[in-house]
């Protein structure tokens, strides 16, 4: 978000209002025309038999991925323990006692 901000800024040091105007759109335009040519390429393959498998496979990767960073999130804040038996013996990790 800082890029924009500072878009901004040195827009209105330079020119005032129309600065910040021409400036904002600047930094932002050539975003969202990406995302509107991507999303143009996913509408039109969004109904091949092999594109719906191949999102259908990604789940499993992507529920990993969420739950591998809400763990390590948790780890690193020491909100939860993992036992040596919770590892080994395939058990449940205990969530510590939060003091509010």
């Amino acid at each position: 978000m800082r890029p924009i901000f500072t878009a901004v800024f040195i827009g209105f040091e330079t020119a005032g209002l129309w600065g910040v105007i021409i400036s904002a759109i600047a930094i932002t335009l050539p975003s969202i025309l990406i995302v509107f040519l991507i999303a143009t390429f996913f509408y039109k393959i969004n109904d091949m038999p092999m594109v719906q498998s191949a999102f259908y496979g990604l789940r499993p990767v992507i529920t990993a991925l969420i739950l591998f960073a809400a763990f390590s999130f948790s780890k690193t804040n020491g909100l939860l323990t993992i036992s040596r038996d919770a590892v080994v013996g395939g058990g449940v990790c205990l969530p510590k006692k939060l003091s509010l």
